[in-house]
């Protein structure tokens, strides 16, 4: 039997998989190749980012499209992050043979509504319930303009994501985008397939750290404001040391430091590791509860003690290994509880029981039989 040949649609070029979404599709396409897919990757290109050479070995061919991004991406009806995501050349490509589509988002969905496609198997992987989360960033303290952007763009994916009745098979990341596919399309074929990542197994160590950690994307508005809720509200009454780590933390970040906060801005892949592994906890704040967060996973493989609230453990199903605080005294007193409690290798042999359920590598298998059934 020849092996499965697969077209896989990226919103972004995966490489570096320094993000959330890039570490998602980078290690899902490393994933298909090392199962034997052919792969033809397409990738939207914009900000900077380059095709690896590990990400070009792993695929039979590459092609690259400009995002049109600014007033030439804007359309009257469709939401922003899909109308720039349109092109002739991408639906030529595709054409080129039968073969199966795996789009990587609702970015890149408005493929579902390409008339010379309506014959492929078309599958649809879900990071977030997106309209959802524009809402939520238009609720975050913003500028005017940032804010009407984000609420016109969460009604116009609302609207659209009601238009999705083409898909072949829903591949929802976690259990809050499974519960809207089966809530929106309960006709339809739906994979739960948990986010794909580096981490095998429990890498942590036992012992005790000196030092609490939040690590993000600091550009990200979301993690900037975990950032200053946990400096501002949280550790400026306690006597413990809190490292922020992560890429691009502007000026107002850069400020925060002082002898009890310390901000490692664009820490390298072997910096941050050894910063997560010896910190004693993750400090871990979201003000979205959509997705899955992928620095969760990172502690929960590779850190000690870790505290989150509603808002980051939301659909992961790892409540149980996580110190929940919500305001900023329950915050302090799960910290200092931390403190006085070693990590334990009974921590690290449960942690490992939970791994197989956390990783779309153990459903690769169950999805191939999908695609080719």
């Amino acid at each position: 039997m020849p092996p499965l040949k697969l077209h896989i649609v990226c919103l972004d070029i995966p490489s570096p998989p320094n993000y959330g979404g890039a570490i998602d599709m980078y290690y899902k396409i490393m994933a298909l190749h090392q199962a034997g897919c052919v792969i033809v990757l397409h990738c939207f290109e914009y900000g900077g980012r380059t095709i690896s050479k590990e990400l070009e070995d792993a695929c039979e061919t590459v092609y690259t499209y400009k995002r049109r991004t600014g007033l030439k991406g804007l359309h009257h009806t469709l939401p922003y992050i899909v109308s720039s995501r349109q092109s002739e050349a991408l639906v030529r490509n595709l054409l080129a043979d039968d073969a199966p589509i795996l789009l990587e988002g609702v970015h890149t969905s408005i493929l579902l509504h390409e008339p010379r496609l309506r014959s492929r198997f078309m599958m649809l992987r879900l990071h977030n319930v997106e309209a959802d989360y524009y809402r939520q960033l238009a609720e975050q303290p913003s500028s005017f303009f940032n804010k009407l952007y984000a609420y016109m763009e969460s009604e116009r994916l609302r609207r659209f994501e009601k238009t999705l009745q083409t898909c072949s098979l829903f591949l929802p990341i976690g259990e809050t985008e499974q519960h809207w596919v089966q809530q929106h399309y309960p006709k339809h074929s739906v994979l739960l397939l948990p986010p794909f990542h580096p981490f095998q197994k429990i890498v942590s160590i036992s012992g005790q750290g000196d030092y609490a950690l939040y690590h993000g994307n600091l550009s990200v508005p979301e993690n900037k404001q975990a950032a200053l809720f946990l400096a501002k509200q949280v550790f400026a009454a306690l006597n413990i040391k809190l490292i922020i780590a992560g890429q691009a933390p502007d000026a107002e970040l850069m400020a925060l430091a002082n002898e009890h906060i310390q901000i490692v801005p664009n820490p390298d892949a072997k910096t941050l590791n050894k910063l997560i592994r010896e910190a004693q906890v993750h400090v871990l704040p979201a003000f979205q509860n959509t997705g899955i967060k992928l620095k969760l996973l990172h502690a929960f493989y590779a850190g000690r003690h870790i505290i989150a609230n509603e808002a980051m453990l939301n659909g992961t199903g790892l409540t149980e290994f996580i110190h929940p605080a919500q305001t900023p005294s329950e915050w302090q007193n799960a910290i200092r509880a931390c403190f006085e409690t070693p990590f334990t290798q009974a921590d690290i042999d449960r942690r490992q029981q939970q791994v197989a359920a956390l990783n779309g590598v153990q459903q690769i298998s169950t999805l191939l039989s999908r695609i080719s059934h």
